[in-house]
């Protein structure tokens, strides 16, 4: 996003100035007080010039991304146009990815065969540049579920250092494909007392340990960051 001043946040000389003139009113030091002011106001102007250049920075990093975005983006359309006429590309470009290739379970692999397309849309506006990207899935009609595309969204949190905001497609599965919530478990039986504390103290540790299916990234609850991470960055520009 762009730039926008901080100045409420940054350091203010005349903010230090203010509290050390209450620090040395205790003292029997006294400064030359007009030099004093002269000094800070030079100072804050000085401070001042430095916040300017480093939005002027920023401004310009992101206005270089854009450009180099938009070369880019036709040269993945013509990459994509050339994998569609490879036979079951993708599910070998997943499957061949050390870490991507973890997420896949054999009905996810099953249902990678009818992919006919993976995009990644990086999303930008001209007054406040990267709003963040768009994971983009095209699959060819199939036994599994209605959806010709799926995607997930990631838009910047305009709240710094808030995670983004996720959006996402909702599979419509057909009758009895769902196989995302199966994970080949019994159901847990109820307990209590000294039972269910440890239950919940291994809680995290059990669902880390359970084989989660790749398509569980289009849900709400956004458990995949990693994984849209991972899709977005190396294996998107080269995969």
């Amino acid at each position: 996003m762009a730039s926008t001043p901080r100045a409420s946040s940054r350091f203010s000389f005349k903010r230090f100035k203010s509290s050390s003139e209450k620090d040395l009113s205790h003292s029997f030091y006294l400064p030359d007080l007009d030099l004093y002011d002269r000094l800070f106001e030079e100072l804050d102007q000085l401070q001042e010039q430095l916040e300017q250049l480093q939005q002027e920075k920023e401004i310009e990093i992101e206005q270089a991304d854009k450009r180099d975005y938009q070369k880019r983006r036709p040269l993945y359309l013509e990459r994509s146009n050339y994998i569609k006429d490879i036979n079951l590309f993708w599910l070998k470009a997943f499957l061949g990815n050390p870490v991507i290739s973890e997420y896949l379970l054999p009905p996810d692999q099953d249902v990678f065969k009818y992919m006919t397309d993976f995009f990644v849309e990086e999303l930008y506006d001209d007054e406040e540049g990267i709003l963040g990207f768009k994971v983009i899935f095209q699959f060819k009609e199939n036994e599994y579920f209605s959806n010709n595309t799926l995607y997930k969204e990631f838009r910047n949190n305009p709240i710094e250092g808030d995670p983004p905001i996720v959006s996402q497609s909702i599979i419509q599965w057909k009758e009895g494909m769902d196989f995302t919530n199966i994970n080949g478990k019994p159901p847990k039986k109820e307990q209590n007392g000294d039972e269910e504390e440890e239950e919940e103290e291994s809680e995290e540790e059990e669902e880390e340990e359970e084989d989660v299916s790749f398509f569980n990234f289009f849900t709400a609850k956004n458990k995949d960051r990693e994984l849209g991470e991972r899709l977005i960055g190396e294996f998107w520009r080269d995969p």
